[in-house]
């Protein structure tokens, strides 16, 4: 029996005409808004070469592995002075994915990330749900440095490959800000 996927990038659309015309980045299987990635300042990621991310630290151990990339570039914002993410694979234990986000305005702005899954997902507490698929289980703990955040679902609607419609869990800070931390920590249970 092969693993289950509980949190995912949900894949690509079956190809149609939009797919290779102007209107490829209206579906939510081709542009951001359908993968686990910020929205900032209500923005979606940008296109092109110019938008790539850029590696600024790694640490590989016995215990973790962490990879800091600086995203700032993908998002078409005045206000953005910096936006990092952060992926750290802890080793320990049953083990656990943390990712933390980290961002700076000059002046307050909305700023949200995602999780993408094809599971259930329930909420434990107010900062603590639980993604199920197939009898296998994650728990989600999220916290921020200070702001209050609320966390939605939304059914993401397109033609995907895999045939069932992907849920993106949205992690919203409530009201704008100037900086902010969010940090995810995914768990088996």
């Amino acid at each position: 029996m092969a693993d289950v996927v509980l949190l995912a990038d949900p894949g690509r659309e079956i190809y149609s005409r939009r797919t290779f015309g102007r209107g490829r980045y209206q579906s939510v299987a081709h542009n951001s808004f359908g993968h686990p990635v910020p929205l900032v300042a209500g923005k979606l990621q940008t296109i092109g070469r110019k938008a790539r991310a850029r590696i600024v630290r790694t640490a590989f151990s016995q215990q973790a592995d962490v990879l800091e990339m600086d995203v700032t570039a993908a998002y078409n914002v005045k206000e953005l002075k910096s936006l990092t993410r952060t992926f750290t694979y802890d080793r320990r234990d049953s083990g656990s994915l943390g990712l933390r986000d980290r961002v700076r305005f000059s002046s307050p702005q909305p700023f949200e990330t995602a999780l993408i899954t094809f599971g259930r997902v329930e909420k434990i507490s107010d900062d603590t749900l639980r993604v199920t698929e197939e009898g296998k289980s994650a728990k989600i703990t999220i916290t921020t440095d200070g702001p209050e955040f609320s966390v939605t679902q939304t059914t993401l609607k397109a033609n995907f490959t895999a045939g069932t419609l992907p849920t993106r869990v949205d992690i919203r800070l409530i009201g704008p800000v100037t900086a902010a931390t969010v940090h995810t920590v995914i768990e088996p249970m």
